[in-house]
């Protein structure tokens, strides 16, 4: 059984014409199955591949070039291994990305990861409730272990509650951190900075926006682009929650779920009050901006989680 978002569809790689490409500031493995059919590749590409290809513990890789760039990525910003060998040849990674699986006992979960700006955009642009479509029968299936039905039953009256359009979206997270953990005492937007500049920074523009955040740009307007901060809300409910049953709690989980869309909400917020307008361009850079500062890195991610574990 396969489920995706309702949206997952509509992505298509917008190649050239990415400001953010994703084949630049990026480590890209290659996995064992494609790096045998690398190595017996022939011809100019076949030297190109046995040139630009290192190993270190066991993993094949890229060699990034300048600026890092992938080898590959010619001065058009388009994959060489695709002009040359079809799309087929890519990597699994690159063949993957930014779509993402999370894999359970009886279905497997596909979604698109926010870390593209075109991903962003198209679902940022979502105005109807987000919906979870499946390829056989109706969402969710009664099968699965008994852990497994109870987090997708839990994780249903989540998502159902995220999308309560009859209350604020603010009134929404805050009923269900409640809910949730009771105890929980949100940190100060100064705390919350002092961590955030202190986790694994890839794009210095991050730094400087967070250190740019004031107590108006945190404050929660009630209106301010609900549906937009109430899609990603869901977004990442749906991506991050799985990490209940590896062993994390759902109150962590849920809460670093919240800080993102928080953190997301403050950042535009901050852009209006600086250039009095926001665009769908400016909404998706910011979320492409926190997904890959965040979401992207385990140890950033990992690090949120356990500050919120209560």
């Amino acid at each position: 059984m396969h489920v995706y978002p309702n949206y997952y569809q509509e992505f298509r790689c917008i190649a050239d014409r990415c400001k953010h490409n994703c084949c630049i500031g990026w480590e890209i493995d290659i996995d064992p199955e494609t790096a045998v059919r690398y190595k017996q590749q022939t011809g100019d590409i076949g030297e190109r591949l046995k040139e630009n290809i290192g190993e270190a513990d066991g993993v094949s890789f890229f060699r990034l070039k300048a600026e890092d760039r992938c080898p590959f990525l010619n001065k058009d910003n388009l994959c060489d291994l695709i002009l040359a060998l079809g799309e087929e040849s890519l990597c699994e990674i690159c063949h993957l990305h930014p779509r993402y699986r999370n894999f359970y006992t009886e279905r497997e979960e596909w979604g698109l990861g926010l870390c593209c700006e075109e991903v962003a955009r198209i679902l940022l642009s979502q105005t109807s409730p987000i919906t979870l479509v499946t390829e056989q029968g109706d969402f969710p299936a009664d099968v699965g272990d008994e852990e497994e039905l109870e987090f997708f039953r839990i994780r249903r009256q989540i998502l159902t509650h995220l999308q309560n359009r009859q209350k604020p979206l603010r009134l929404r997270m805050d009923e269900l951190k409640q809910a949730l953990a009771p105890e929980v005492v949100d940190r100060s937007l100064e705390e919350w900075k002092t961590e955030l500049l202190s986790l694994e920074c890839m794009d210095s523009a991050w730094q400087k926006i967070l250190s740019a955040l004031s107590e108006e740009a945190w404050s929660w307007e009630d209106g301010f682009e609900e549906i937009a901060l109430e899609n990603l809300a869901v977004t990442f409910a749906y991506r991050h929650l799985t990490k209940v049953l590896d062993g994390e709690t759902l109150t962590s989980v849920m809460s670093f779920c919240f800080l993102c869309v928080r953190l997301i909400c403050a950042i535009l917020h901050l852009h209006k009050i600086q250039n009095g307008a926001l665009t769908l361009e400016d909404m998706a850079d910011t979320v492409r901006l926190v997904s890959a500062e965040i979401e992207y890195s385990p140890e950033n991610t990992d690090r949120l989680i356990a500050l919120l574990d209560a």
